[in-house]
């Protein structure tokens, strides 16, 4: 699973993964690898991987791939963490639930509301730092994925289509008998699976009774959804907000648009001022309040020679003038 925070949420590219100790050759055979496996080697073999998928996307070239091969410090590691035996089911549940951990630990953050500092501590609590509210909104958000990226990968043996492949080539070999059902799980190991799950996920177990502690059993399970609200109804459960239904506008309301509304003054101005006549404007208007015909000037004529009945429609303008 690929991760781009480090401890302080900072950036820090790195993959974190489960994977099995040892290959699977061609023909179906597990081959462990030795205890004492060279992890330099691994992580060569990792940064040259690394290289060759960036070359493929064309987001490196062959000189820069020289020249990083030649530093003394590659910038890759690879770490080894603990073992798990095959069949320790919680060991792999627990490095499941920390490869899919999120970018930060509410534990481990504090806020000053009146200082206005969000203040982050390490995981061994060896370090804190101090950000702004907005730089640390800022700093998380920065590794919020995009919508529909897929974060879980499987590989090799572990992928579902090589587990799909699997499946079809050992139900090829081993043909039902005829008459023979497919297994069905039982209805009570069901039952236990759903609430493990519930439980794993909200940290509560719903089938433990909130009153006494003790064990509950499902005696039904009821799906009609009139039936449903009846037995919340007697048992006093069954609330639901109630919105009221905006009232319709009559024409006889008085509608408040939001603009002040003026003064009893204001009004009276107002008033006495629309009782005035218009007066006639100052400037000159058109003869007739026609406009002039403009058909008999010559096109080809000088502006010297033609004739404007612009100027006289306005003998106050100056032939003299141009915009």
């Amino acid at each position: 699973m690929p991760y781009g925070y480090g401890d302080m949420v900072n950036p820090n590219a790195h993959v974190h993964a489960l994977v099995s100790e040892g290959a699977w050759r061609p023909d179906g055979v597990f081959e462990p690898l030795p205890l004492g496996t060279d992890m330099h080697l691994l992580t060569e073999l990792f940064r040259h991987h690394v290289f060759r998928a960036l070359r493929k996307a064309r987001r490196i070239n062959e000189v820069t791939i020289q020249r990083m091969l030649t530093w003394t410090h590659s910038g890759f590691n690879c770490h080894r963490g603990n073992e798990l035996e095959a069949g320790d089911s919680d060991g792999r549940r627990r490095v499941a639930r920390y490869l899919l951990h999120p970018p930060l630990s509410l534990e481990r953050m504090t806020y000053d509301r009146e200082a206005g500092v969000v203040t982050y501590r390490s995981d061994r609590q060896h370090r804190l730092e101090n950000f702004d509210p907005l730089d640390w909104l800022a700093r998380v958000a920065s590794h919020i994925p995009e919508k529909g990226t897929q974060l879980v990968r499987y590989f090799g043996t572990y992928s579902n289509r090589f587990r799909g492949a699997a499946r079809k080539a050992q139900a090829c070999e081993q043909p039902p008998a005829p008459g023979d059902a497919p297994e069905r799980r039982a209805p009570l190991a069901v039952r236990k699976s759903w609430a493990r799950l519930l439980a794993a996920v909200w940290a509560t177990d719903p089938l433990l009774c909130p009153r006494c502690g003790g064990a509950m059993r499902i005696i039904a399970a009821i799906n009609d959804p009139v039936t449903v609200k009846k037995i919340l109804r007697h048992l006093g459960l069954w609330t639901v907000p109630t919105r009221a239904s905006p009232r319709r506008f009559e024409a006889d309301d008085d509608f408040d648009d939001g603009t002040e509304q003026p003064s009893a003054e204001q009004a009276s101005e107002q008033a006495s001022f629309e009782d005035v006549p218009p007066q006639p404007s100052s400037a000159q208007t058109w003869p007739d309040q026609t406009w002039p015909d403009t058909s008999d000037v010559s096109q080809s004529a000088s502006p010297q020679e033609a004739h404007d009945p612009w100027l006289d429609a306005w003998p106050d303008a100056d032939p003299s003038w141009d915009d």
